[in-house]
């Protein structure tokens, strides 16, 4: 179980969030900003979010095998 809390931490510690707009951009609509924002975000980071996905689906089932060999 360690190994699946170090990899999910390894993920978390090598995202990178870079955030940039024109204040007058977000004032005038915030939310165009914070989806296009979003959006950039999410296809930065596509490769981490699905390893991070398949981790924990991992560490479900690993769990779950442990609960049913009680």
């Amino acid at each position: 179980m360690k190994e699946f809390v170090s990899k999910i931490k390894d993920l978390k510690d090598s995202i990178n969030i870079d955030i940039k707009g024109d204040v007058a951009d977000i004032i005038k609509d915030p939310r165009v900003w914070a989806e296009s924002v979003a959006d950039a975000m999410i296809a930065q980071n596509a490769d981490r979010l699905i390893k991070a996905r398949k981790l924990g689906e991992e560490f479900g089932k690993r769990i779950n095998r442990n609960k049913e060999e009680l």
